[in-house]
């Protein structure tokens, strides 16, 4: 019932504060800690929570990325429907390399990506604001929504797809760099910090440092807790009173 199915979530959520607040299990500066247990139960938390949405609603989804991406955009505020413009470039400048070395695009890469990669820069730097282009650190108000990049005239004409825009969102991006790296490798992935930042905002917002004379982007992993209780109650919200919805082995 929903009753003990959210209570069940509800615990595990308060279990995750408790831990949180715990010291870390390892020190690695002012600023940052190895903190394997939070990370791995939260994981397993947000990709469950995902599942049991897209069980609940009848939603099929390609792979588990997507789905733990579109749950948190539905779900868990504003911030989760934006795509990364350092993901997208990283992305597309990788598989520009691939073609390079005389390698062929794969299925769900740019099609065209040695054009694709300069028409992407092109356009990110007309769109996006002067700041996102300056050696400081920025908030992820300054990344484009899935949204606004899926309606540019100017992205459909470089013909880039959406489903490759989408592996840049938010969501899509947490799911490969921080859970999959967490609960299979035990490892935080370089390519987002989680655990090394400043504070930009009472929320832990997302955002952009500028670390090692390059680029990082950061989800805290406050911020992170506080999407999962904030999709909790909001996918609570959506279920009726008295309905049945039950944990599945």
């Amino acid at each position: 019932m929903k009753q003990e199915f959210f209570g069940f979530f509800c615990q595990r959520l308060s279990n995750l504060k408790h831990i949180e607040n715990l010291e870390p299990a390892v020190k690695t500066g002012s600023a940052a800690s190895f903190n394997p247990e939070l990370n791995i139960l939260l994981s397993a938390e947000l990709d469950a929570l995902g599942k049991y949405w897209a069980i609940n609603q009848s939603l099929g989804f390609p792979n588990s990325e997507q789905r733990v991406g579109e749950f948190l955009a539905r779900h868990a505020g504003p911030a989760w429907s934006q795509c990364s413009h350092l993901d997208l470039i990283r992305r597309a400048s990788a598989e520009a390399k691939a073609v390079r070395r005389g390698h062929h695009p794969k299925r769900g890469e740019l099609p065209d990506p040695l054009r694709q990669l300069v028409d992407l820069d092109r356009i990110l730097h007309e769109d996006l604001g002067p700041l996102v282009w300056t050696h400081s650190d920025i908030s992820w108000q300054e990344d484009p929504s899935l949204d606004f990049l899926s309606q540019s005239s100017k992205i459909s004409a470089a013909g880039i797809p959406v489903e490759w825009l989408r592996r840049s969102r938010y969501g899509e991006i947490l799911y490969r760099h921080y859970r999959s790296a967490w609960l299979h490798a035990l490892d935080p992935d370089p390519e987002l910090h989680t655990e090394y930042h400043r504070i930009w905002d009472p929320e832990h917002s997302p955002y952009y440092l500028w670390h090692n004379s390059g680029r990082a982007f950061a989800i805290p992993t406050e911020f992170i807790l506080h999407g999962l209780e904030t999709a909790l109650k909001a996918f609570e919200v959506e279920i009726p009173a008295g309905a049945e919805i039950v944990l599945r082995s």
